[in-house]
């Protein structure tokens, strides 16, 4: 007899533990949920509701597997939180547990390196010099050749000249020197929450670090505050810019680099924040199934 179900939640986890935020959630509709496995002979897809909530009613019995499939749209992007998948699930008895979590990225104020070097960033910093010279002279930045680059200081320098030196400086970087590419996408970003742009304690998604390379406050599921990754780029991770000047050469410094690089070059760009608020749900139709 076809008696059995599973009755389940699906909800995009913005605020997780594994975040160190809030611990609301908020509910995830038209998420699709599959189940599979030796007792279904076709995989069924469901749609979860309004609150959430999915179920696959009068099953029989035999061992099941669900999962979601996470939308491959770009806009918003969608990062699992949870396992995505559940397998060796017996019925009878209902199974009322197998929950998905998940996060949308987006933007967070973000401001980038093209902002700075223009006459709306030119205005935020003529606003506030010489705080922001103070503030840039207190990092570890690099240039081309790995040495220190340090504002020209005021009183002796004018806004004029210290901002033309800026400007130049922020413009010709590039990743040939990893630290000299990290040191401006970590201006910017130092710039942003400095402005008031950006939350310090906002959460960004990074991934996951490569092999060797320590980033203190990453998350195992590879969320970080941006006063995490401020501080580790400069100093706190294992090649930081204080220690690591110069990083021409492939190896584990390099990629240790290019991996903060990126995640503020994301978040400068607006694409890698922790949205507070539900995001859309949109499948593309491209997806494929998530059942094995």
């Amino acid at each position: 007899m076809l008696c059995h179900a599973f009755t389940s939640l699906s909800w995009a986890d913005f605020t997780s533990p594994s975040l160190q935020r809030s611990r609301k959630k908020h509910r995830s509709h038209s998420w699709q949920i599959v189940l599979f496995g030796a007792a279904s002979s076709n995989t069924t897809t469901v749609l979860t509701d309004t609150a959430g909530a999915y179920q696959f009613m009068n099953l029989a019995s035999g061992t099941y597997g669900v999962c979601e499939v996470i939308p491959s749209n770009t806009t918003p992007i969608w990062v699992p939180t949870t396992a995505t998948s559940r397998t060796g699930i017996n019925v009878p008895p209902s199974s009322t547990n197998n929950n998905f979590g998940n996060v949308c990225l987006g933007p967070g104020g973000g401001l980038t390196l093209g902002f700075w070097s223009n006459k709306n960033g030119q205005a935020i910093l003529l606003a506030n010099d010489p705080a922001w010279r103070t503030l840039l002279t207190g990092l570890n930045l690099r240039n081309a050749t790995g040495g220190n680059y340090d504002v020209p200081a005021s009183p002796d320098n004018s806004f004029s000249t210290a901002y033309s030196s800026f400007r130049t400086w922020l413009l010709s970087a590039t990743a040939t020197n990893m630290a000299y590419m990290l040191s401006a996408q970590l201006t910017a970003m130092e710039l942003n929450v400095f402005s008031g742009k950006v939350d310090g304690p906002s959460m960004v998604f990074a991934g996951t670090a490569p092999a060797g390379c320590s980033v203190p406050g990453l998350s195992a599921s590879g969320f970080i505050s941006i006063n995490d990754l401020m501080a580790d780029a400069d100093h706190a991770a294992t090649y930081n810019l204080l220690n690591s000047s110069n990083t021409t050469a492939s190896g584990a410094a390099r990629s240790c680099q290019q991996f903060m690089k990126n995640t503020l070059d994301s978040a400068n760009n607006n694409r890698n924040f922790v949205q507070a608020t539900p995001c859309d749900v949109n499948y593309s139709n491209l997806e494929l199934s998530c059942a094995p």
